[in-house]
């Protein structure tokens, strides 16, 4: 994308700012961090098959591509869609380097057997996993293969399946797999470029050391809440007992232009969705939900609660509330499963008799912290130093259970740390609700989160001081700019202060890149008219810097776009914390979440205006109604407006 140099963005913003009575401190610079030379990664190997993939690359003759290197290719571009297959295979395990007899990608079909490979040609597909290959013939000779990276069940007798391709026109694809006619559907630009129209699929290439099953272990389909926004009415929600539902909008939304309302003349009765999930012991899950007091009242309550089912003994943590305002309010609920399970469901409980509940924006997460709500039992923390560690219930923000901890020496804390395969531009979020533990007393320290594992760290750091006694919500987040092998998650008390509570901690990948701006502007864009830099650490919401932007013609703004391959009813969210700047107050504008790669694109849209100068949470979702290939985070600013401050931008 172009971008203006950092010389032209700081002259137009000097100018803005001076014309709209800012003043102009503290700029840093905006230049993409210094990066190894290699090729261009267009699609992050986290990013798909379960976090399981490789580095989808760019063409390039460069031997590298994110830290991993070429598996065969030709010299005049390595990373060919072949070479996607041999770098995957060899990385899982399931084949050694090259592939025997195979020099162009229809041989992976014509010669399956040399390599120990199974093959079913179209027409006679009757099974599909992730990480098998598609391959197709034609195209000029060659021929193409891509990589199945999920199977969704569509419950109509057909199938989608998620592709992922190197060196091709569209790096994710949909296509449908019939499972009457046993036939697999191709590309849809390849019926739309004159070039490509004698492409044919042959079948599907399966080697049997990949173990996967559709629905199963890392690899299984994107799970998440269906229409949590409320956007599509009530689809996918049920409702039980003497719950009513119904839906609203766009009038009074958190977000979209939908939401959800819900009240139960008898206890137990409850609005819930059920999820296919399998998991196993140790995997945490967090649900996060805005709720509201309907009718301009307040006194609304409840409980949020997510459930792990499927098994003999189900496992629950719930998060009550009450006093609820007609303002909407953040809810959060983890859970950790002790044994394995298959399903994961959300549910509200209105008060029986109580007043009508706002329900918008509901989510969830898988969490990679290893008991993420400290419902009964430290298992994955450990304590450094003098930090003190111990575990309560009564009081806790959600479940049965929170951390507390303290320290009489500086840098003592409490941590976990979690494996995982990271590359440059990978980003990473903690979140979790701390307090103070002494009646009356406030308490202070930092979450930090660093990425670890090679001779450089990298780290974002959130400080936190004058807590009280409420559960206060806080997060940062880090974009890596080199290779790592594990993700840490810190707390550090003040020494000598009083006890710190955590509770529902969160630890996720971002889809979002530099989300948090700590590395300038580097992978975001400004269009038209939109002023854009990045200031820090001061005054930064976490870590050690944050975006700002202005504009002064409707439409311009600053976005990212990510490349996903999206199915019909495939939720996403974006949240952010916005404020105005230069002290003052009164900023306005939207943050939007585009579904895009079809004929027919798909928002959802937040407004905020009076933004006063401290960092203020915002969120939205959309659900598709059909396919997409990519999302775009997008940041509108009024025309003529004061500046708006950005930072922890996070999409999932």
């Amino acid at each position: 994308m172009k971008r203006s140099s950092n010389r032209n963005v700081a002259t137009r913003l000097r100018a803005l700012f001076l014309t709209l009575g800012l003043v102009l401190v503290g700029v840093v610079g905006v230049a993409s961090p210094a990066s190894a030379s290699g090729a261009p990664v267009q699609l992050a190997g986290s990013q798909w098959l379960g976090d399981d993939g490789v580095n989808v690359c760019d063409a390039s003759t460069e031997t590298t591509c994110g830290g991993e290197t070429h598996v065969g290719g030709v010299s005049s571009n390595w990373w060919q869609c072949v070479e996607l297959a041999q770098r995957l295979y060899d990385a899982r395990g399931w084949h050694a380097g090259i592939f025997a007899s195979v020099g162009v990608a229809h041989d992976i079909y014509d010669n399956a057997a040399s390599n120990g490979f199974t093959r079913q040609a179209d027409g006679s597909v009757t099974s599909v996993v992730p990480g098998d290959m598609l391959v197709f013939s034609g195209g000029g000779g060659p021929g193409h293969v891509g990589i199945i990276s999920t199977v969704i069940d569509n419950g109509n007798g057909t199938k989608t399946l998620a592709v992922v391709n190197q060196n091709a026109y569209e790096v994710t694809s949909n296509v449908t797999w019939n499972t009457s006619t046993k036939t697999v559907g191709k590309y849809s630009y390849m019926d739309g470029h004159s070039t490509d129209t004698t492409f044919t699929v042959m079948g599907v290439v399966h080697d049997p050391d990949n173990t996967n099953t559709v629905g199963g272990g890392t690899l299984a389909a994107r799970a998440g809440i269906r229409n949590g926004g409320f956007n599509n009415g009530t689809s996918y929600w049920t409702r039980t007992g003497s719950a009513n539902m119904v839906a609203y909008g766009p009038s009074g939304v958190y977000e979209g232009d939908g939401y959800g309302a819900t009240n139960a003349a008898a206890a137990g009765d409850s609005i819930r969705q059920d999820v296919a999930l399998n998991t196993t012991a140790g995997h945490s899950y967090c649900v996060n939900a805005q709720l509201r007091t309907m009718g301009g009242g307040s006194g609304g309550s409840g409980s949020l609660v997510i459930w792990l089912l499927g098994s003999t003994a189900s496992e629950n943590s719930s998060k009550a509330f009450s006093n609820l305002p007609g303002d909407w309010t953040p809810m959060d609920a983890c859970v950790t499963a002790t044994s394995s399970h298959t399903t994961l469901r959300v549910q509200i409980y209105p008060t029986a008799g109580g007043p009508t509940l706002g329900v918008d924006a509901l989510d969830f997460r898988e969490s990679l912290i290893n008991n993420a709500g400290f419902n009964g039992s430290s298992s994955g923390w450990s304590r450094t130093g003098t930090a003190n560690f111990a575990l309560y219930g009564s009081g806790s923000y959600e479940g049965t259970g929170y951390g507390a901890t303290n320290a009489t020496a500086s840098g003592d804390s409490i941590r976990q740390d979690v494996t995982r395969t990271i590359n440059s531009g990978d980003s990473y979020c903690v979140e979790a609700q701390v307090r103070s533990d002494y009646t009356g007393a406030t308490s202070s320290g930092s979450l930090a989160i660093w990425l670890l594992g090679t001779s450089a760290t990298e780290n974002s750091t959130f400080q936190f001081s004058n807590i009280g006694n409420d559960w206060t919500p806080i997060k940062t987040c880090v974009a890596a700019t080199s290779a790592h092998t594990s993700v840490r998650v810190q707390f550090y008390p003040t020494p000598g202060a009083p006890t710190i509570g955590v509770d529902a901690v969160s630890l996720h990948y971002m889809l979002s890149r530099n989300g948090g701006f700590n590395n300038g502007t580097w992978l975001w864009s400004a269009t038209g008219t939109a002023n854009f830099t990045t200031y820090g650490p001061s005054g930064s919401y976490e870590g050690s810097g944050y975006g700002a932007t202005n504009a002064t013609a409707s439409g311009d703004s600053i976005r990212q776009d990510v490349t996903r391959a999206i199915d019909t009813d495939d939720m996403y969210c974006v949240s952010a914390r916005v404020r105005t700047m230069g002290g003052g107050s009164g900023g306005s504008g939207s943050l939007a979440l585009w579904m895009l790669g079809t004929s027919a694109t798909e928002n959802s849209v937040i407004p905020f205006s009076s933004l006063t100068s401290d960092w203020t949470p915002i969120k939205t979702c959309v659900t598709a109604t059909g396919a997409h290939t990519s999302l775009r985070m997008q940041l509108y600013s009024t025309p003529g407006g004061p500046t708006i401050g950005v930072d922890a931008v996070d999409l999932g």
